[in-house]
């Protein structure tokens, strides 16, 4: 075909899949009508129907049959692949190619049912879980505190230091308490200072966005130190 009439970037763009196709454009080449069907369904197999129905769609499209190049040939050889393990699996296949009423062409996906748990994951699990110590997730905060010193990273709003005696103890609670989302109740105990509901709420404001993502990098970057992590 002649392109000495079009511009520069025309030319370089025929004949290609210069970018996606619109909805509309989709709905105007790619749609298969009952004779389309027909011509298809005289291809041997069904990767022979679904390259054939490819091609007859993108010459509607891009004016010419796609062109040798790898990325063309990747695209064949996964619709070959899709086409031969759907024959393959038969009526048990989860994916089947539908062809709608209107003539649409749909991939038809069924849910995926859950799989049974291997004996090997199951004793691993219960392996772990005996390993583990039980402990109250007040205490883990304290314990990895003493690794990380993450509270340090809770500071006051306005000069960023505090002279609040036992402040750990409150912010733990309040953590406890917005990761839990079940309010200052369970946490709160009036025969401790730092756990009273006053104090709680007054310490309120050492939990912000800014202290919380310092705390994060703290716990991230200790973790980064651990010899397993780094290799």
């Amino acid at each position: 075909m002649p392109v000495e009439f079009l511009t520069d970037e025309q030319a370089e763009a025929y004949g290609k899949f210069a970018e996606e196709p619109t909805r509309p454009e989709l709905e105007r080449f790619f749609f298969l009508d009952d004779v389309d069907r027909d011509l298809i369904a005289l291809r041997r197999s069904a990767h022979h129907q679904l390259g054939f129905a490819l091609q007859m769609c993108t010459v509607r499209y891009i004016g010419r049959f796609l062109p040798d190049d790898p990325l063309v040939r990747g695209l064949d050889a996964g619709c070959k692949q899709l086409a031969t393990r759907l024959e393959e699996a038969g009526p048990e296949a989860k994916v089947s190619i539908e062809v709608q009423d209107d003539g649409r062409v749909k991939l038809h996906v069924d849910k995926l049912g859950a799989l049974g748990e291997p004996k090997s994951l199951t004793w691993l699990r219960r392996r772990v879980e005996k390993m583990l110590p039980k402990i109250d997730l007040p205490d883990l905060l304290f314990e990895v505190n003493a690794w990380t010193v993450f509270l340090d990273a809770f500071v006051h709003l306005g000069d960023g230091t505090t002279r609040m005696k036992d402040l750990p103890a409150s912010v733990v609670a309040l953590l406890v308490s917005e990761a839990c989302n079940i309010g200052l109740a369970p946490v709160v105990n009036p025969g401790c200072e730092a756990l009273t509901r006053a104090r709680l709420v007054h310490n309120q404001h050492y939990l912000r966005a800014d202290t919380i993502a310092a705390a994060n990098a703290a716990l991230i970057a200790a973790q980064a130190d651990i010899p397993i992590v780094r290799h």
